[in-house]
């Protein structure tokens, strides 16, 4: 594993040197996406295997990259582990080279050293002491398990002694008070957690009690915050990203630090992580990439990323990674996979050909030939109409249709459907007439 890990991290470099561009912009990404055989472009999860691969969690499959090619891990969707987890996709790897991919309604297991899914996760939940079905699931760095069961009690497995402990009952003042725990992080001795009414509390691992609890974000967080990420700086300060802020905690003085936040119609913070030099990147659903210096707090937005075509990357943005090289992989909604490394000046989407027309391959979501022949496109900033015999390249009912369109079809009786991403879809009367918005 370790010389597969080794060539993989080679591999990465020599994509960064192969890739050469002028040193007027800041920041360059390679996309990796379906023309590089990743399964499909909708990016759900991000994680470091163990072994130096990265994990990709698409919205159909896992993918497994090295560098070079993916591996794909199928799974039969009638023996799934079935469970009320509604919150976002996330992948754990514990101590015994498996991956639990907590999903939207249901639980996977996957074991790394056979390739194969573990179906029987109720029998391997029991060894650890839980009877009752589960809602969450957490893995700490050391490995040790934090499992929330349907009736709300809230339990740790450690795997060194492997004993289980109750940390609250389902049942009890204050479960029934604050809530259930949604994110947690451990820093050395320490684990944060974070519950549904706001509160964090700081659990000791040596005296298996909690310290102190802190409520600034009760009242703010609630069970509806279904964007939340923590991470523990090389001190052990905390921090916290929410829907519509990243806040900064000093463990010392025990303060809070506003650092930045965001506004808008479906705007929002999606995701964060901390790179090898304890700066903070995060996404957002509308706003691109935001970088933090963890020393000075300055904060850079990319609301849209340069590319080296001369074109721009705009798309909503589910999740980051920085990985131990100093690179940053970037998972979008709908536009795959992007890497960026300290080599690289500039954003870059390695597939796209150079042409007259700014409607390229990065931006392009669907096609339809219309009757005349003529080719209906649609593309991140709305409807265009291409003329192959001229290759004329027009936008259509701009006025009415100016954002993300990911579906064209016809009806039988000619009218034309687009649906869009955030307003809904409309109906082209006879492929080409009035426009109606449902």
């Amino acid at each position: 594993m370790k010389n597969m890990a080794k060539m993989f991290w080679a591999l990465i470099s020599f994509v960064c040197l192969v890739f050469p561009c002028k040193s007027v912009e800041q920041y360059k990404f390679r996309l990796i996406d379906v023309p590089d055989g990743l399964s499909d472009n909708q990016i759900r999860g991000l994680s470091m295997v163990p072994d130096g691969r990265v994990g990709i969690r698409t919205a159909s499959i896992l993918n497994i990259y090295d560098g070079a090619s993916f591996e794909y891990f199928p799974y039969d969707k009638d023996r799934k582990y079935v469970w009320t987890y509604s919150r976002p996709p996330k992948e754990y790897y514990d101590g015994k080279d498996r991956v639990w991919m907590k999903e939207l309604r249901y639980l996977l297991l996957l074991d790394l050293k056979t390739n194969a899914f573990n179906y029987d996760i109720q029998g391997e939940l029991e060894t650890m002491g839980i009877d009752k079905r589960l809602k969450n699931l957490f893995i700490d760095d050391a490995k040790n398990y934090w499992f929330q069961t349907e009736d709300n009690t809230f339990s740790f497995y450690d795997v060194g002694k492997h004993k289980k402990q109750v940390i609250d009952r389902g049942d009890s003042e204050f479960t029934q008070r604050y809530g259930v725990p949604l994110e947690l992080a451990q820093y050395k001795n320490f684990c944060w957690i974070v519950y549904s009414s706001g509160l964090i509390r700081c659990w000791d691992y040596t005296s298996s009690d909690f310290l102190f609890q802190d409520s600034r974000f009760e009242g703010i967080i609630n069970e509806y915050t279904d964007r939340l990420y923590l991470h523990p700086d090389s001190v052990g300060n905390l921090w916290l990203m929410y829907n519509n802020g990243i806040c900064f905690y000093n463990r010392i003085l025990r303060e809070w630090r506003d650092v930045t936040s965001i506004s808008g119609i479906s705007n929002f913070f999606t995701c964060m992580d901390m790179d090898r030099n304890g700066d903070i990147w995060a996404g957002t659903s509308r706003s691109g990439l935001r970088h933090i210096d963890g020393k000075t707090f300055a904060v850079s937005e990319m609301p849209d990323m340069p590319l080296t075509n001369g074109g721009m990357l705009h798309n909503d943005i589910y999740t980051v990674m920085s990985d131990p090289r100093g690179g940053l992989w970037v998972g979008t909604l709908f536009q795959g996979l992007c890497y960026y490394h300290p080599s690289m000046q500039k954003f870059q989407l390695a597939q796209t050909s150079p042409g007259s027309s700014y409607i390229t391959n990065e931006s392009v979501r669907c096609f339809l030939e219309d009757e005349d022949g003529t080719v209906l496109v649609g593309s991140g900033k709305g409807l265009f109409r291409f003329h192959p015999e001229t290759h004329k390249v027009e936008q259509i009912f701009k006025d009415e249709i100016n954002e993300l369109v990911l579906s064209l079809s016809r009806d039988h009786r000619g009218n034309i459907w687009v649906g869009t991403f955030l307003k809904g879809f409309y109906q082209i009367c006879g492929g080409g007439g009035s426009v109606s918005i449902f």
